[in-house]
């Protein structure tokens, strides 16, 4: 608020200036220090999805005015609570390089010290097990001080994140085993996903007689209290056949099928050894998206093996999807119904439907009849789409390069890291404490290129120097991209000094520049960095001018 204050002036060594009173010097009106900050939050969404495998959001918070006292900062839900949660640990995320600082433990306190440098509420999204679909979720802020600037600051935005789904339609198949106990084969099944009401799984319509006559369990139902747990179809025994079985699930929102292929022997014997994939979608529907859209299917073995089975596995263009895992162990605990994985879509900023495919590359065990015996590969398609991504296991596109390491400028207007990849012009590399011109990085990348690079911007010390956007108002980061079209075409990044009043010398801060995400692998994980300073114009004393007539004694 603005404040009114009174200059006297006292004098001393000489016995006439003594003897002036010093409320004669005191000036009648007042002066008024009119304030030109507004107290508020500056408040900027990462934008980078949630999801219920894992992904997080954040949100980046910093005061506008110097408080009087400390300043909490909380967040809440205000719709689907159950959706997220808050973290202060960005580890538990699957995207945690893309958060570009650290989360703070919920609520967040601000004082007079650090009120202006940038600290961050981490959202993760929560898995559940019902087929609900994506979900939209508000998150409100509210601030609380003693000192009166904040204690009651209406804070009208707030923001929209989604939380999107992981979970399907289908049916586990496991392998066909030979139970001695009950001296039955059995087919093992049960449900990838909690249903809405009762599902009744059984074979396919169009069964062949051949293979109903083996069954001699003709329907299994399971409920939302036992959909998870495992069931068995028993088959007859003395009987040779070979044959692939659908079964199909009717009810519950699940009106979907799942193929096994069953090997019987008259002698009771094991299969031999060998993969076998349950798909939950049809061929025609195994596809990703561009916006973040998972397929997932399991991979079972044949028979039961004597060792554990190691299988690895990658995408053959990492920048249209990947798995969720690089790895998978089948063992007699799991050989049955076996692992799921899940592939994710990326945004990989490509005309039309983009094939690809996954593979198993290496196979090992003590089990010979596994040792390097591959799967076959997943053919996919990832389908093209106008809307932001939503990365949810890739490391492909992970925001590295993100940690402030201090006293790391050697020198004012420096600029390191990845130089040879982008074009960097600095007109001006010292802004000032007060009345700092604009310092304007130019930046550009270093050629033209085919696909789309994403850099996000920020300051290592918003203490020392802050971003701003093109209507001069501060912002926590600055997201740039280029394509084919402005590759090399120069961006402004705008930056102003801080004010700190401490008599600290001049100092000097980094802008950070980071690849966020890309389609072109010759950028993945590039950076570079620009030394500032911010020149200190705050000095220790008490500092008087005055001009004196002998006539009147006036001061000026």
């Amino acid at each position: 608020t603005d404040q009114l204050y009174y200059l006297t002036y006292t004098f001393s060594g000489d016995l006439i200036y003594e003897s002036i009173n010093s409320n004669i010097l005191k000036t009648d009106p007042p002066f008024t220090n009119q304030d030109q900050n507004t107290p508020g939050l500056t408040m900027a969404l990462g934008n980078l999805g949630l999801s219920e495998s894992g992904n997080c959001d954040y949100l980046a918070v910093r005061l506008n005015t110097k408080p009087a006292n400390l300043v909490t900062v909380s967040p809440s839900f205000t719709s689907n609570s159950e959706e997220a949660i808050l973290i202060n640990d960005k580890t538990n995320c699957t995207n945690e390089k893309q958060i570009i600082g650290n989360c703070q433990q919920s609520p967040l306190s601000f004082n007079s010290s650090d009120w202006n440098q940038s600290q961050l509420l981490c959202i993760k999204g929560k898995d559940d097990s019902d087929i609900d679909g994506s979900q939209q979720i508000t998150l409100a802020i509210e601030s609380s001080s003693d000192d009166t600037n904040y204690k009651e600051l209406n804070l009208s935005p707030k923001f929209d994140l989604t939380n999107t789904d992981n979970d399907y339609a289908g049916i586990l198949l496991g392998s066909v085993q030979y139970m001695a106990s009950q001296g039955k084969y059995v087919l093992p099944v049960q449900l990838r996903a909690k249903p809405s009401s009762t599902v009744t799984v059984q074979l396919a319509n169009d069964t062949l007689q051949t293979i109903k006559d083996v069954f001699e369990t003709s329907s299994i139902n399971f409920n939302s209290n036992n959909w998870n747990d495992q069931q068995f179809f028993k088959l007859r025994t003395g009987v040779d056949l070979s044959a692939e079985v659908t079964l199909q699930a009717i009810g519950g929102d699940f009106n979907t099928t799942a193929t096994t292929f069953i090997n019987l022997r008259s002698d009771n014997s094991s299969a031999a050894a060998g993969y076998e994939f349950v798909y939950f979608k049809e061929e025609a529907e195994r596809f990703t998206s561009d916006d973040g859209g998972v397929y997932a299917f399991r991979l079972k073995l044949r028979n039961q093996p004597t060792a554990p089975v190691y299988l690895k596995l990658k995408s053959d263009n990492s920048s249209i999807g990947n798995p969720n895992r690089t790895g998978i162990t089948l063992d007699s605990t799991n050989w049955s119904l076996g692992e799921e994985i899940k592939v994710i879509g990326l945004d990989d900023k490509l005309n039309g439907n983009q094939p690809y495919q996954i593979q198993f590359y290496d196979a090992s065990s003590t089990d010979p009849n596994y040792d390097s015996l591959l799967p076959q590969d997943i053919h996919l398609v990832n389908l093209d789409d106008d809307y932001r991504p939503s990365p949810l296991s890739s490391d492909t596109y992970e925001f590295d390069n993100t940690t402030t390491t201090s006293n790391s400028c050697k020198a004012t207007g420096e600029i390191s890291g990845d130089t040879s990849d982008f074009n960097i012009s600095l007109p001006i590399s010292v802004v000032k404490e007060t009345d700092s011109p604009v310092a304007t990085i130019k930046i550009a990348l270093s050629q033209p290129i085919e696909g789309t690079v994403k850099l996000r911007v920020f300051s290592e010390d918003e203490s020392e120097g802050y971003l701003i956007d093109e209507g001069n108002n501060s912002i926590n980061f600055q997201d740039i991209t280029f394509n084919e079209s402005n590759a090399i075409t120069y961006q402004d990044i705008k930056i102003l000094g801080s004010p700190d009043w401490i008599d600290d010398g001049h100092q000097r801060f980094k802008i950070q520049i980071s690849v966020l995400n890309t389609n072109i692998p010759g950028y993945f994980g590039k950076s570079a960095s620009i030394c500032l300073e911010n020149k200190d114009d705050d000095k220790s004393g008490i500092e008087f001018n005055f001009g004196m007539s002998d006539e009147n004694l006036l001061a000026t």
